[in-house]
């Protein structure tokens, strides 16, 4: 399992680097995945969100990433919003 790493910086956080958890696909429960973590955490998924020939026993990267691009856009248009709505 490869961890996310965050630094503190004026305005927030920066990522620094990605979280990768390696999972495997348990089992299915009607429309439900669950999937297992290495450290044995399950993670509950909807089938139809899986590779279309996703099998049990299969082994997955689950990827984590921070969107630093948009969530600048969106702090953007809440700012112009506000100031629209606040005239300024």
């Amino acid at each position: 399992m490869r961890i996310n790493v965050f630094a503190r910086r004026r305005g927030g956080f920066i990522r620094i680097k990605n979280m990768i958890i390696k999972i495997i696909l348990d089992r299915f429960e009607n429309d439900k995945a669950v999937l297992k973590t290495e450290d044995g955490e399950n993670i509950i998924w909807p089938k139809n969100k899986l590779p279309e020939n996703a099998q049990e026993s299969q082994i997955f990267n689950f990827t984590i990433d921070n969107d630093e691009k948009t969530a600048k856009d969106k702090k953007g248009l809440a700012k112009n919003i506000l100031n629209e709505i606040l005239d300024v």
